[in-house]
């Protein structure tokens, strides 16, 4: 079709019109961690009571691709610093369990994601990756419910580790008798951004949108 044709043509012109002024958004999205106001805990169930922990996050930022259902980035614990209150406990727990002088890093790393991604209110999502604990690296899958406001991201995720499986040493002679699974919970803040609009958004992220729904609509991973 000519450009003259278009202008002798209403419902032509009219296409043309809604065709430009449809939003065009990024296909990659950010997910990024506050480190200070993010809260990570694990429960161990062991005979006489449950042994309680807490986990401290270093930094996290995953990368969602909306058109390939892939995900990238990282997630970091400080493994040094996870503790009971239990100052005996503890330190066998770094010594003999986590080992954490010569691992003192807990690593996610996301490979591909699913579900409907809300840009202003809940999601329920699942992230594929690989989970390093003191050196090893094991395929995890991790709920995660979030729930955005204007780019703020509150949302919470709780999963099993079987760390025996994984290679760990038995605690059991250290806190008597537990399982061999432990619960983690973790409760995240931070932010849910475009790549285009976060801080970080490279060139080649910003250079090249694709169409698709406006920020305020879902987005589906495309797997």
């Amino acid at each position: 079709m000519t450009f003259e044709s278009l202008k002798r043509s209403p419902l032509s012109l009219a296409a043309l019109a809604l065709l430009l002024s449809s939003p065009l958004v990024a296909e990659e999205y950010v997910l990024t961690l506050d480190s200070e106001k993010t809260t990570a805990h694990f429960l161990l169930g062991a005979t006489g009571h449950d042994v309680e922990g807490r986990l401290f996050l270093s930094s996290g930022e995953l990368r969602l691709d909306t058109a390939t259902g892939l995900a990238s980035g990282q997630v970091v614990l400080d493994a040094l610093q996870t503790e009971t209150g239990n100052k005996r406990r503890d330190k066998k727990m770094h010594n003999e369990v986590l080992l954490s002088e010569q691992h003192p890093m807990i690593t996610f790393e996301a490979q591909s994601w699913s579900g409907d991604l809300a840009m202003q209110g809940a999601s329920d999502l699942e992230i594929v990756g690989t989970m390093t604990l003191v050196g090893q690296s094991h395929a995890i899958s991790l709920p995660i419910h979030i729930d955005v406001q204007n780019g703020a991201l509150e949302g919470k995720s709780s999963f099993t580790v079987p760390f025996i499986d994984w290679g760990l040493r038995d605690p059991s002679i250290l806190f008597l008798s537990v399982d061999k699974d432990v619960q983690v919970t973790v409760e995240a803040v931070g932010q849910l951004l475009s790549a285009a609009a976060s801080p970080a958004a490279s060139p080649a992220a910003s250079a090249e949108p694709s169409p698709g729904k406006s920020p305020s609509g879902d987005v589906s991973s495309g797997r």
